[in-house]
């Protein structure tokens, strides 16, 4: 599969002149052109990002293992819910959840009142990825946790065969 990206705008000004009713409007575009559209937006819960959040099926939030990360969760679900944002289906994924920092993934669950659909653990794989600009699907690293805990991501919204290496057949006919 091909990818293209739509990159943010340079500088947070420049954000800011773009508003809700055009973000919906790029995003109603590129459904039409597109299977899947991932929309990478900032934190918080600004004009443009409640515009993505409203115009998706699906929402991936993303929670951290610290105390301060966990109440702010907390309160952007408890926004969400009061806003009436519930129509996307929201995925939970906790990022460094093997952590040793205090918390546990049963405290956080506890805290924000809602389960964890997928725990990443921590990995010295993602960095290298990221500075190698290799993706950890596409790499040889199925064994890894970090791999696993992705691909349990993914297969949410999309059905990836079980066994599939990276060169086989059915690797190269999902890309």
């Amino acid at each position: 599969y091909d990818l293209f990206a739509l990159c943010a705008p340079e500088s947070p000004a420049e954000g800011e002149r773009i508003t809700a009713a055009q973000t919906t409007g790029i995003l109603d575009l590129m459904k039409q052109q597109f299977r899947y559209v991932v929309v990478d937006t900032a934190a918080g819960l600004g004009e443009q990002t409640l515009a993505a959040m409203e115009a998706a099926s699906d929402v991936i939030l993303i929670c951290s293992m610290d105390v301060p990360g966990v109440r702010s969760f907390r309160k952007t679900l408890a926004t969400l819910d009061q806003i009436g944002m519930t129509s996307a289906l929201r995925h939970i994924v906790l990022t460094r959840a093997d952590s040793r920092v205090g918390l546990n993934i049963d405290d956080i669950e506890r805290t924000i009142g809602r389960s964890i659909d997928v725990a990443v653990p921590s990995s010295r794989i993602v960095p290298l990825s990221i500075n190698q600009g290799t993706p950890i699907l596409g790499s040889d690293q199925r064994r890894a946790p970090v791999y696993q805990a992705l691909e349990r991501l993914t297969s949410r919204f999309i059905d990836i065969p079980a066994r599939s290496a990276p060169g086989s057949r059915l690797w190269r006919r999902r890309r």
